[in-house]
């Protein structure tokens, strides 16, 4: 089953219908975390309140980003039929330049697709 998570903790992020790109300086307030679980697999519902996990699993590692950034990047969908006619967008998360740390522990990543998520 599912045993790491990524979780980002920026407030006030909106999925626009407007394609452009907003970017997200990474810090204390704005933080993405990388979870490792073992115990069972995970559910969406755990990793947004980690209060409510089973206490089968158990939280074994957390890495905390609070430099790089998060880029949310918009684009247009169409159809090849009809270019000009928008039928939804996509959204696409990108961490750049982020060092995760845990303790005295850290690792860089350069440049990660988080995921897409399209409307």
């Amino acid at each position: 089953g599912l045993n790491q998570a990524i979780k980002i903790n920026i407030p006030n992020i909106t999925f626009t219908e407007t394609p452009r790109t907003q970017t997200f300086n990474l810090n204390n307030s704005y933080n993405i975390q990388y979870l490792y679980f073992k115990g069972g697999s995970l559910n969406s519902g755990y990793i947004c309140d980690l209060s409510t996990l089973p206490n089968s699993i158990k939280l074994t590692e957390d890495w905390k980003a609070t430099q790089g950034t998060l880029e949310i990047v918009t684009t247009a969908n169409s159809t090849a039929e009809n270019p000009n006619v928008i039928t939804g967008y996509t959204h696409t998360l990108v961490l750049r330049n982020a060092i995760f740390k845990n303790g005295n522990d850290s690792f860089a990543i350069t440049e990660q697709i988080l995921g897409t998520y399209s409307n």
